[in-house]
């Protein structure tokens, strides 16, 4: 079972620094599962809560990399008015923008 998941996060309680921060065996965090997820909402939630948006799992990949290979379009915009990093490289030295032209998401 998910360490935590899109139903495991209370929409009407504040989000606590250790919750969002929290990772499960991969190293992701609320904001990579959440992305993952595409809840925009919990996405905004986690941002206003102070999350970092250039937290890197155990792979590198921070959660513009997961919205980049998905074309996730509104959660990249999201996630980089909020200032995530666009030339972020994962562990094999692939950035944000080099995943969405592999995946033809530009």
């Amino acid at each position: 079972r998910e360490a935590f998941g899109r139903n495991s996060i209370n929409p009407t309680r504040p989000l606590s620094l250790s919750t969002i921060h929290r990772r499960n065996a991969y190293g992701e965090n609320l904001l990579h599962r959440a992305v993952t997820h595409q809840d925009i909402n919990l996405v905004r939630r986690i941002i206003k809560a102070g999350g970092n948006v250039n937290a890197q799992d155990y792979a590198g990949l921070t959660a513009l990399h997961i919205a980049s290979m998905e074309g996730f379009y509104g959660i990249a915009n999201l996630l980089l008015k909020a200032g995530a990093d666009v030339n972020a490289t994962q562990k094999e030295q692939i950035t944000p923008l080099q995943d969405a032209v592999k995946e033809g998401h530009y």
